[in-house]
């Protein structure tokens, strides 16, 4: 291998991200897969979105699964809008099976995507309107770029949205090869 050869971050491995009170949000490589299906490159392409679900052990917020869009969903080129009562069979149907609804996810046509408004706005309405006990939920928004520079992760507490950076060496999208 020769050295300093840059090469585009895939998704074959976990990311995880530090919280601000020592909890660790960690998505899985099967996680990352899903979310990367639905990035917008092309300028047909409409947001896409879905909810995600974890294992919660102890401080460790594993995201095991990231749900698909569904039919019933409105989807734009600058917007996203869940069909909420879809979305709740989902939540009810995986607590079931011992999984946690801990946030949403949706896509961004933008390299780095960042929370509009809006995007702040609905997920901490979502978490104040939820019965759970966690101490956020998550943001998750899916930009053009590799992960996890593609990748803007955040923690809803009900008032606002902090972002949430990757653990991982370097932040632009791509690892080097050393």
């Amino acid at each position: 291998m020769k050295s300093g050869k840059v090469v585009p971050s895939d998704t074959s491995a976990a990311l995880r991200y530090l919280t601000a009170s020592g909890d660790i949000v960690e998505f899985t490589a099967e996680t990352l897969q899903t979310l990367a299906k639905y990035r917008q490159r092309r300028f047909w392409q409409s947001e896409a979105g879905g909810q995600l679900f974890a294992d919660v052990l102890g401080k460790l917020v594993r995201v095991v699964h990231a749900s698909k869009p569904k039919k019933a969903d409105l989807r734009a080129r600058f917007g996203f809008a869940p069909h909420r009562p879809t979305e709740q069979s989902e939540i009810n149907e995986l607590h079931a099976h011992g999984l946690h609804y801990v946030g949403d996810w949706h896509s961004h046509a933008q390299d780095r995507p960042a929370p509009s408004t809006t995007d702040a706005k609905s997920i901490n309405e979502c978490f104040r309107k939820s019965k759970h006990d966690l101490s956020g939920f998550v943001l998750a928004i899916v930009g053009k770029q590799a992960f996890p520079g593609g990748l803007y992760v955040g923690l809803a507490d009900g008032v606002q949205v902090v972002e949430l950076i990757s653990q991982t060496e370097q932040r632009t999208g791509e690892l080097t090869d050393r």
